[in-house]
Formats: structure tokens, sequence, C-alpha cells
């Protein structure tokens, strides 16, 4: 039995888990697979591999969609294969932006993209040369 008519808190805790951070971690995998990292890709069809580690894996990419690149170039290959196309085919070939060593590194540089004129806008208000322009009384 699974003990979810005894502890329905349980169940209702769980379930809210399910679909509150289950379904968070979905959208910024599914978007860290196929959404623009810079500006420069922005109109490029994008599938990205992720070359990621255990936790990664487990965490974010069940049944082997860090591989997601071969996944969509070759949808007739079974997931488990997957690793096995990318060494013998893809590894070292895929352009840039379809690919990553990790979702931490494309989350790295998405977030990076995405403060980039932020970031011009403070180093010009406080950028080199602004303390030797002060006069000094």
């Amino acid at each position: 039995a699974s003990g979810f008519g005894t502890r329905p808190l349980g169940y209702a805790l769980w379930m809210s888990q399910l679909v509150t951070v289950g379904l968070v971690l979905s959208r910024v995998r599914s978007y860290l697979e196929h959404g623009t990292l810079t500006p420069e890709t922005e109109h490029e069809p994008i599938a990205r591999t992720h070359v990621s580690n255990l936790v990664e894996r487990n965490v974010l990419a069940g049944v082997l969609f860090n591989y997601h690149n071969e996944h969509h170039r070759w949808p007739q290959v079974p997931s488990r294969n997957l690793p096995q196309l990318h060494r013998l085919v893809t590894a070292g070939k895929l352009p840039e932006h379809d690919w990553s060593p990790s979702y931490l590194k494309s989350l790295g540089r998405l977030l990076h993209s995405a403060t980039a004129p932020a970031r011009a806008r403070f180093a010009g208000l406080f950028g080199k040369g602004s303390r030797g322009n002060r006069q000094h009384v």
C-alpha cells in the first residue's frame, strides 16, 4: 500500500512539489535547450546539447534529454543510445550555440547576456577614468 490514504497531507505536499518545483525546473531546462543565450543567435533554430554532470542529468535531464541536439536530429534513435551517438557523430562538431558543457554554464551565459545592457550603463557611470576627472580642492 502507498500510505496515501492514511497520509493525505503527505500526498498533497508531494503533489504541490511536483506541480511547482517540477514545472519550474522543466521550464528552465526547456529554455536552456531551445532558447537563445546571446543576441547573436536570436533568429537561429536551436536544439542545445548539454554534456552534463551526474547531478544535472538526474535533476534536469531524465531519459538523457541533455543530448537534445541529437534527439532532434535523429528522433528515431532510442534515448539510451544518445550518449554514444554524441561521442561518435557530433562531439566537437556542433556550433557553439548548439552545445554547452552544462546547464549551469548555459544559465550563466543567459544571465550574462541579459544583464549586459545594465552592466554597460553601470560602467558608463562609474567606469574607467571617472575618478581622474574629479577636481580636488
